[in-house]
C-alpha cells in the first residue's frame, strides 16, 4: 500500500511525501534508489506530453504520440536538454531524480536508528554531496537559490557528528563553494581555514571579529601569525581585539607591534592613511595596547614577584618607556610620569 502511494505522489509531482513513503515500505534501500533514479520517464504526465509535442513542427508528432516517451523524444520535441525541463516547484539541478532521491535519503536518515553510526555517516555523507552538487550546479547558471543553502547549512549544523570533517571540506572545497567552506570551517571550529579565506579576500574587519569573538584557547596561535598583516591595514580594530585577549604573551606579540611602529616612522607628516589625534599627530596604536595592558596588570593583585605574569609585567614597562621615549609629547608628561617614582 505504501509502495501504491508513493507512486502516485510521485507521479504528482509530491516527491517529499512521495520520499517518505518510500521510506515506510519494506522495499530495499539500493531498490527505492535505482527506481528513483531511472524514473524520469514516469514523471511526465499525459497532459504535459502532449503540451510539449503540440508546440513542435516537426511532421512526425503524430507518430510520436503512438511511442512510449523516452528522454531523447523530450529532446526532439523541445529541442533542449530534457535536465533543463522542470515540472516540479523544487530547485532541481541537471537531472530532477537527484531531487528526489535527497528527499528519500534524508527520510531514511531520520528513521534510522542513532546508535547505527557507520550507516548515518555513510548517509550523511552521500546527502553532503548532493547537496553540494545541486548547489554548484545552481550557482554555475547563476541560479541562487537561498532556501536551499540554508537547508545545507542546517544540514551540516545537525548532523555534524556524523560527518567527517576531512571528506566533508573536500567534498565542498571540491565545487569551489567558498560560503560553505567558511561556514563548515567555522562549524567545526577550523578558525585557521576561516582567517585565511578572509585575509586572501582582504575582509580585514571579518578576520578581527572572528579571531574576538573565538574562544582564546582555539585561536590563539592563530592571532601571533595574523596580527602583523592586520595591524598594519586596520591598527585600531587589531589593537582593540589584543586587548580583549589579556593572555596573550607579549614577546609574541612584539614582532607585530614594532613592525606598525617601523610603518609609523616610514610615513610622512602629510601621509593619510593612518589615524591622526586633535593635534595633528599620528596615533600609535601599539602605544595604546601597551598602555592598555598595563591597567590590566596593575589592576592584577595576585601578581607575586617570581611569576610569569610578573616579568611580562616589567617586560611592559620596559617596552612602554622603549615607546615613549619615541612618540611621547613634547612635555613628555607620561615618560616623566613613569620616572618620577623611580627616583622616590
Amino acid at each position: 500500500v505504501y509502495r501504491v502511494q508513493a507512486e502516485m505522489h510521485f507521479r504528482r509531482g509530491n516527491i517529499e511525501r512521495a520520499a517518505k513513503l518510500y521510506a515506510s515500505t519494506n522495499l530495499t534501500f539500493d531498490t527505492v534508489v535505482l527506481q528513483l533514479l531511472d524514473a524520469k520517464d514516469r514523471l511526465m504526465s499525459e497532459k504535459e506530453r502532449r503540451k510539449h509535442m503540440s508546440e513542435n513542427d516537426d511532421e512526425d508528432i503524430d507518430e510520436m504520440n503512438n511511442k512510449s516517451w523516452l528522454p531523447k523524444a523530450v529532446n526532439k520535441v523541445t529541442d533542449t536538454p530534457s535536465s533543463s525541463v522542470s515540472y516540479f516547484p523544487y530547485p532541481l539541478t541537471s537531472s530532477l531524480e537527484l531531487t528526489a532521491v535527497r528527499f528519500y535519503v534524508e527520510e531514511v536518515l531520520r528513521i534510522l536508528p542513532l546508535p547505527a553510526k557507520c550507516q548515518r555517516t555513510m548517509l550523511c555523507t552521500w546527502l553532503c554531496e548532493l547537496y553540494v552538487h545541486q548547489i554548484a550546479t545552481l550557482t554555475l547558471s547563476n541560479d541562487i537559490d537561498k532556501d536551499l543553502m540554508n537547508k545545507f547549512q542546517e544540514f551540516l549544523r545537525q548532523h555534524r557528528s556524523s560527518l567527517d570533517p576531512a571528506i566533508t571540506m573536500n567534498l565542498i572545497a571540491s565545487r569551489g563553494l567558498r560560503p560553505l567552506i567558511v561556514f563548515y570551517s567555522q562549524l567545526v571550529g577550523d578558525y585557521d581555514k576561516v582567517v585565511y579565506f578572509y585575509l586572501n579576500d582582504r575582509r580585514y574587519n571579518d578576520a578581527i571579529t572572528l579571531l574576538s569573538d573565538a574562544p582564546f584557547e582555539l585561536v590563539e596561535c592563530l592571532i601571533y601569525k595574523s596580527i602583523p598583516a592586520l595591524i598594519e591595514v586596520e591598527p585600531e580594530a587589531t589593537i582593540a581585539m589584543m586587548s580583549s585577549k589579556p593572555k596573550l604573551v607579549l614577546d609574541k606579540c612584539l614582532p607585530a607591534l614594532l613592525r606598525y611602529c617601523e610603518k609609523i616612522d616610514a610615513c610622512d607628516a602629510n601621509d593619510h592613511s593612518l589615524e591622526v589625534d586633535d593635534e595633528g599627530r599620528h596615533v600609535n596604536f601599539a602605544v595604546k595596547y601597551v598602555e592598555d595592558c598595563l591597567i590590566i596588570y596593575d589592576n592584577d593583585y595576585y601578581i607575586s614577584s617570581d611569576n610569569e605574569r610578573s616579568k611580562q609585567r616589567r617586560d611592559l614597562y620596559q617596552l612602554y618607556i622603549f615607546l615613549l621615549a619615541k612618540y611621547d609629547a613634547a612635555d613628555e608628561k607620561k615618560m616623566m610620569s613613569i620616572l618620577y617614582p623611580l627616583l622616590d
